[in-house]
């Protein structure tokens, strides 16, 4: 994420942005980018570390207690990512209220109530109904990134004022409620992965449901644009079958320290580092200290990326040295 939000200058390739940055917001694009795969791989495997980490703390706390814990910490998510937003004006009139933060602390919340207080059969249908209605609500309107429902929701609710560009939001109000299906697909994972399954079985199962939901995702696409901006029903399914294959090979590789380790610094500390590089951006950004660095790279898209990699290489020093000191931050 540090990668995609980070370029240089304002060249970057195409594969590292949005669709919603790349294509005219005027018309609906079909496709996914390797950005577009980052918030969804994120929210999916939040969700599955939801049971396993749950169910150790349920035989050591009450409910209650967990409930409250997980009210906080989805309260200070969102906190944060207001934190993010607001920097460094924090003028009430031009605040954007949702986010990257806010859509996962609301993801989260949503995760923990379903594993919480409901039985497995009913997260299923939860998870079906979801993308289901969703797509019932996306074709009332224009498939556009102006004009759609989610557009218009955001908007009377939240006021222009306080959306991403004053025209719509990629991580608005009902593009969230898509996103809880994408985190409860990761809460079933979850608890697969702590079924008492061989690891074989279970990696030859991920391989054969993240197929299946690629495939889903690409046939639904001919009815239903792939979309992370407007976060479709069929990018929901599409992004949960590639983050499945994901996981299924992080599993097979997990005894590989030297393939895992970074992954294991970075992750230790993720939302404390990802908060930390979005506000040191945005200091760059309006002191002009970003382009003045950014004069000693390249120019063009190759140039944005070279100073988008030293950028993760700054964070990644300051991740192992934490991981290191075993200075964990959990939020």
């Amino acid at each position: 994420m540090i990668v995609v939000n980070n370029p240089g200058g304002n060249q970057y390739y195409s594969i590292l942005l949005h669709n919603y940055e790349s294509y005219s917001i005027h018309l609906v694009y079909s496709g996914l980018s390797l950005a577009d795969l980052v918030l969804p791989l994120f929210i999916f495997v939040l969700g599955a570390t939801v049971p396993l980490s749950f169910t150790r703390r349920l035989q050591r706390q009450s409910k209650r207690r967990l409930l409250i814990h997980v009210l906080l910490r989805a309260l200070v998510l969102f906190a944060l990512g207001l934190v993010i937003n607001g920097f460094p004006y924090y003028s009430l009139g031009t605040f954007r209220i949702m986010g990257v933060l806010q859509m996962i602390a609301l993801a989260y919340l949503v995760a923990s109530l379903a594993f919480l207080f409901l039985r497995t059969k009913w997260r299923v249908i939860l998870t079906i109904i979801i993308p289901l209605a969703y797509w019932i609500l996306l074709i009332q309107g224009p498939l556009t990134m102006i004009g759609n429902i989610p557009a218009q929701v955001d908007n009377f609710v939240l006021r222009s004022g306080h959306i991403y560009n004053g025209i719509y939001d990629p991580e608005g109000l009902l593009s969230t409620f898509s996103a809880c299906a994408t985190v409860l697909i990761g809460v079933l994972v979850g608890e697969y992965l702590l079924s008492e399954k061989e690891a074989k079985i279970k990696v030859k199962n991920f391989g054969i449901f993240s197929l299946l939901l690629i495939a889903i995702g690409l046939l639904w696409s001919f009815w239903l644009p792939i979309n992370k901006g407007l976060w479709t029903s069929s990018y929901v399914v599409l992004a949960s079958g590639i983050s499945l294959a994901l996981l299924a090979f992080c599993y097979i590789v997990k005894n590989h320290a030297i393939m895992t380790e970074p992954f294991k610094m970075l992750g230790l500390n993720c939302i404390i580092i990802y908060v930390l590089s979005e506000l040191l951006n945005l200091a760059l950004i309006y002191s002009g200290w970003k382009s003045t660095i950014f004069s000693f790279f390249p120019s063009g898209s190759f140039g944005s990326l070279l100073y988008s990699i030293a950028y993760l290489g700054l964070f990644g020093l300051m991740a192992g040295l934490m991981y290191w000191k075993k200075v964990f931050i959990k939020i």
